[in-house]
């Protein structure tokens, strides 16, 4: 039997941990499982934790541009796309002026300046055999349509 590997976090690099995972905590309501001055984890329910550590120098990715290139991204699943693109901007996430998805998905840059997607409609949908091979319960992957990737994906919750 082949061995697996089960996805457990994401960790993100930036300047300030404590200020990133209070903007994820506030679109997730994941709460804070482990804090220092140099890393800050969510952890929760979604299956997959988020974590933030402190990197000094960090410079932030530039999208869409490739000069300094945003290696992953994260999907979130929204049931209305306009009411959480205007919250997570309250939130201090700003959206950059190219926007391939249109009426689908939303790309916006969080304090830290990665680039993440709030994506329309239901976060889990259908994956080929191809790309996932096996799916832990409670751990359901999402591809958005026409985009490829696998991410885990979380429901924002009303406020």
């Amino acid at each position: 039997m082949m061995p697996t590997a089960t996805l457990r976090g994401v960790i993100l690099d930036c300047a300030d941990p404590n200020a990133l995972a209070w903007f994820y905590q506030e679109l997730t309501g994941m709460p804070i499982g482990f804090s220092t001055d140099e890393f800050v984890g969510l952890t929760g329910g979604a299956g997959c934790d988020l974590g933030f550590q402190r990197v000094d120098g960090y410079r932030a990715p530039q999208w869409p541009g490739q000069d300094l290139p945003q290696q992953f991204h994260l999907d979130f699943g929204v049931e209305d796309l306009d009411a959480a693109e205007k919250w997570m901007l309250r939130l201090g996430a700003v959206k950059p002026d190219h926007q391939p998805g249109a009426e689908r998905w939303r790309v916006l840059l969080d304090p830290a300046g990665h680039p993440f997607c709030l994506v329309s409609g239901s976060p889990v949908r259908s994956l080929s055999a191809e790309t996932v091979t096996r799916v832990e319960a409670g751990r359901l992957p999402c591809s958005s349509e026409g985009r490829g990737g696998l991410v885990t994906s979380w429901v924002l919750r009303d406020r």
